[in-house]
Parts: C-alpha cells; structure tokens; sequence
C-alpha cells in the first residue's frame, strides 16, 4: 500500500495493527473518485492567515513558553520560566511523553502513556527545477524493492507554479541531516529534475503516536477515554487521533461535545 506507507506507517507498515490501516483508508475513501486519481494535497485558501489572526484575537496567547510544572488540585496550576498560570480546565493537546515530564500524572496516566509508541518524520523544503506543476507523487516502497528509511515517499508542489516543493523522509536512530538531504537530491534527479535548492534546514516532529496491536486488543483506547475529564484534564493530540489530522479534529469537537 504506497499511499498508507508513505503518508503514515513509513517503515512500520509490517507493524502496525490493522486497526490503523483501515482508519487511514476510511479517510482515504471520503475522497471522491477524482481526488484519488489526483492525489493532490489540500492547499490553504486566501484568507486562512486573517482567520487565525482573528481568532487570536479574542484570546490571550502566551507563545515561547517553556512549562516547568503542571500540578491539578482544586485548580490548575502551569509554572513556566517566566510565570504562573491558574486555570479551571486543562486541555493537553502536546505529546503525552511531554506531559509526563512536567505534570504530576497519576497512575493511570503513566500507565496508559507510557505504552504510546512514535516514530520520527521530517520534511525537507526545497526549489526544484524541472519537474511538472502540480504534482503529487508517491513513491514505490515495497518489501520487494525497498528504500532507505531515510528515503523521502511522498512530494508535492506547496503552491501550483512556484516549484517549491516538500519532500516527506522518515527517520530512525542513525538518520543524519545530510542523508535527508542526499535522499532527496537523489530522488528529484530520478524523477528528471535538474537543481535542487534547499529553503532552510528539515523540520523534524514525533509523528504517529499509536499503540501495539495487543494494547488495542486489551482496551487501551476505553482506559484512555475513562480519563478524559479526570482532574478536569482533557487530552486531543496525535495519541487520540489515531491517524491523521482531520481525525484529530474531529476528536477535539467531540471532546468539547462531550465535556463543554
């Protein structure tokens, strides 16, 4: 399955359970006809920036704070270098293994938190000449003819026209910068482009928080969802997506369902 591999599993297709891969092709299988054949990305539409400018607005946004402690009693209580905070709810929307290292977690958070398993995504930006606008590709990587970890799998025009292209590698303990950038200086002279010109150095995140196929089977999402509102704290991040962005967004308005 090129697309599940190279936009979710990377080198744990083998690996990951079931479960995941048919949550992924559900999303798949809301795009029409189409936009399978396509496989265009979604682009930002004018306007998008005004939209978070606005909203940001009519809220009081603290950025470049670095969380010291999170303690929960009768209130919340979130220490940073520079200042404390006291609030009635928390909402956790980072990674859970950050969460364990500032928060008083109980039990059952370290628990359940501790199981969650990540791998390693970046994306390489770049001026590419000579390829077509417009594309988007996905690159073969199957147990037959398989590619290093490194190996970016899926490219696309960020905007139509401007030959500036992302290029999505995974990566594993031993990936270097360098060999990002000499996967993709490869993989744009195979698909007949002609100069690459690197926009700035990879961005590299934790990516697909998910759980063994036995953790699943043993409950662990239910035990995850009986925690939701413990100590009025409440948990809308990758490890409650699954897969994908827009299940994650999805879970966030059913939390505010739910609990709002």
């Amino acid at each position: 399955m090129p697309i599940a591999n190279a936009g979710q599993f990377g080198y744990l297709e083998q690996e990951a359970s079931t479960a995941y891969v048919i949550r992924l092709l559900a999303l798949w299988n809301r795009c029409n006809f189409l936009k399978k054949l396509v496989l265009n990305m979604p682009q930002l539409q004018e306007g998008n920036q005004e939209l978070w400018n606005r909203l940001a607005a009519t809220h009081n946004l603290c950025l470049g704070q670095t969380i010291e402690h999170v303690s929960r009693n009768q209130t919340i209580l979130v220490k940073t270098t520079s200042n404390q905070w006291e609030f009635e709810r928390l909402i956790w929307t980072a990674p859970v293994d950050d969460f364990l290292s500032v928060a008083d977690a109980c039990t059952e958070e370290v628990e359940i938190f501790s199981r969650v398993r990540t791998i390693k995504r970046a994306v390489i930006t770049c001026k590419v000449e000579g390829l077509p606008a417009n594309i988007f590709y996905v690159i073969r990587n199957t147990l037959n003819q398989p590619l290093p970890t490194s190996y970016p799998l899926a490219i696309y025009e960020v905007d139509p026209g401007s030959k500036i292209y992302n290029f999505y590698p995974f990566m594993d303990e031993t990936t270097t910068v360098e060999e990002l950038e000499s996967n993709v200086a490869d993989c744009v002279k195979k698909l007949g482009g002609t100069q690459v010109t690197l926009m700035g150095q990879p961005l590299i995140w934790k990516w697909f928080s998910h759980f063994s196929a036995e953790d699943l089977k043993d409950g662990i999402y239910q035990r995850l969802e009986m925690l939701q509102g413990n100590q009025n704290t409440y948990f809308a991040n990758g490890m409650t997506a699954g897969v994908s962005v827009p299940y994650g967004m999805e879970y966030a308005a059913y939390l505010v369902e739910r609990f709002f």
